[in-house]
């Protein structure tokens, strides 16, 4: 008995007759309708064209459109400058105050020197003791009117800072901080970091708003941390060893801001500095080479530049 082979039917019309199968959707059409199919997919391809367009369009808009962020920074850059100008003006008010304050001083003391004199001449009553006073007392005022700028001095206060940093933060997954500078070709600039001194561990006192540390134990070891982390850009900090009787090994250099502080820190995993003794460590481990020459003993009065570059 011959078999008889069954016909796929069309899926449009449901009729036996289904001819030619479609490879993107994989379905059977009969000759009428897989020319409907065609003129449909036609129209799809039609509309996704339109699509694109006006998304074209929207991004060549954009291009001549402010953008919110560059307004907000813009409103950042006004309001930091109203800032400084006004930080600025009352500054030079104080200096104002304060010089008329110590010009009337000297006016006073001033005032009653010529008293004194005018009663010498007209009474005949003065003698050389009194001129060498007088001139002596002339000369005082003299330098204390002419060296008011020296006895006083402008400060940066750096525990306010008077300006917050604007950093961008993007919920893209396609940048991140070193690839969007990389698109952008931007170049990270140097910065002199204006940390302080926030915390120590053992025989160790932090003065001077944090900008000064005394080692007072020299039995134990002592480690010292600054207040703020670093996570981008390119930091410059600088030391100076102002008294070091001992000789004491010395190590400067960089931490995981989550590692404990221990009197043997330099040794943690994440550590990397430069020590005494041609002393190195890279990832905790101790390098020390006498030949290379890295970094000899310091003294006292030495300046130390550490530079920690975050972006590679």
């Amino acid at each position: 008995m011959a078999s008889v082979t069954s016909k796929t039917p069309c899926v449009t019309c449901g009729k036996g007759a289904g001819l030619f199968k479609c490879e993107g959707c994989t379905q059977i059409f009969c000759t009428k309708h897989v020319t409907e199919h065609r003129q449909t997919l036609h129209h799809q391809l039609d509309e996704i064209i339109v699509e694109h367009d006006s998304l074209q369009e929207k991004i060549i808009e954009n291009k001549n459109q402010s953008n919110p962020l560059t307004k907000y920074i813009d409103e950042w850059e006004q309001r930091s400058i109203m800032k400084i100008q006004q930080m600025a003006k009352e500054t030079r008010q104080e200096i104002v105050q304060l010089s008329n304050i110590h010009k009337r001083t000297i006016s006073k003391e001033l005032n009653l020197l010529t008293e004194r004199i005018k009663n010498a001449r007209e009474e005949d009553d003065f003698f050389e003791t009194d001129l060498i006073n007088w001139i002596s007392t002339l000369s005082r005022l003299k330098d204390e009117l002419m060296n008011f700028p020296s006895l006083n001095s402008i400060k940066e206060d750096q525990l306010v800072p008077l300006i917050y940093q604007l950093k961008l933060v993007t919920r893209s997954s396609e940048f991140d901080d070193i690839s969007m500078h990389q698109y952008l070709q931007i170049e990270p600039q140097m910065t002199a970091s204006g940390d302080i001194f926030e915390r120590c561990l053992n025989g160790a006192n932090i003065e001077d708003s944090g900008r000064l540390v005394e080692h007072s134990a020299w039995d134990c070891s002592v480690e010292v941390r600054g207040k703020f982390g670093y996570s981008y850009g390119i930091h410059r900090f600088r030391f100076q060893i102002e008294k070091n009787p001992r000789g004491t090994w010395i190590f400067f250099g960089i931490i995981s801001k989550s590692q404990p502080m221990t009197e043997c820190s330099y040794e943690s995993s994440s550590a990397y500095g430069w020590a005494d003794y041609n002393d190195y460590f890279l990832g905790g481990i101790r390098q020390n080479d006498q030949n290379a020459d890295q970094f000899s003993d310091t003294v006292e009065n030495d300046v130390i530049t550490l530079i920690v570059d975050c972006t590679n």
